[in-house]
């Protein structure tokens, strides 16, 4: 038997194959978009070879960067940063604004923030 399941390829696709399942009910944003660290990055303007290559050289895509602010400074300010990169970071989360070899991306309403490894 031929199941509509096997066609579905996006949202929308699941969201119709889900209503179908559920006898015509309607399924009213119950489901979340989780982009991957390609569609961050694609959205961020790079192309599909850029953002390839980025993700090979190491960039880091932080998908909690708002929730983990002040533990992630912590983490940077006892290893590894310069003085005020911390206070560079809270700055870019709290305007959106990217800083230097940095990225923010906003999708389906969440902020994604991309350190670039050039």
């Amino acid at each position: 038997m031929h199941d509509k399941w096997e066609n579905a390829d996006d949202v929308d696709d699941l969201r119709e194959y889900l209503e179908y399942k559920a006898d015509g009910m309607r399924v009213e944003d119950g489901i979340e978009v989780i982009p991957d660290d390609m569609d961050i990055l694609l959205e961020d303007n790079c192309t599909k070879a850029e953002a390839k290559k980025y993700l090979e050289t190491g960039t880091t895509i932080y998908r909690d960067l708002e929730e983990g602010l002040e533990g992630y400074c912590e983490e940077w300010d006892n290893c590894c940063a310069d003085d005020g990169y911390s206070d560079m970071v809270r700055e870019m989360v709290r305007t959106h604004k990217p800083c230097t070899d940095w990225g923010c991306v906003e999708i389906e309403g969440k902020w994604y923030y991309i350190m670039y490894v050039l």
